[in-house]
């Protein structure tokens, strides 16, 4: 896996994740992706990455683990594919803290 800590817009960007043919489906890609979340969830609220439009099962594990396509860029390395930028947000926002009233006064 080769990541650029800024390398889209100032956020993190996997510019290239690989499993060998043998492994896959062993989980290492998940456990990849997993690493790169913990490396850069203290640093950036996102992080990046594309797939190629023909790459169906990256595609479907880049769903998995929280991915969304949020762009398309036709013919970019191959004319008659797409490469398609996918965005994950590593922080969750939660809801706001509401005080409770103190239910025991007397």
């Amino acid at each position: 896996m080769l990541v650029h800590p800024e390398g889209f817009a100032g956020s993190p960007y996997i510019k290239s994740i690989a499993v060998d043919e043998t492994f896959r489906g062993a989980g290492i890609g998940t456990h990849l992706l997993r690493f790169a979340d913990l490396l850069f969830q203290r640093t950036s609220p996102h992080i990046f990455l594309c797939v190629s439009s023909f790459n169906i099962r990256a595609r479907a594990l880049y769903e998995r683990r929280g991915y969304e396509i949020v762009g398309e860029l036709k013919g970019y390395i191959i004319p008659e594919a797409s490469e398609f930028l996918m965005h994950k947000s590593l922080w969750v926002q939660e809801p706001p803290t509401v005080p409770r009233a103190n239910l025991e006064e007397s």
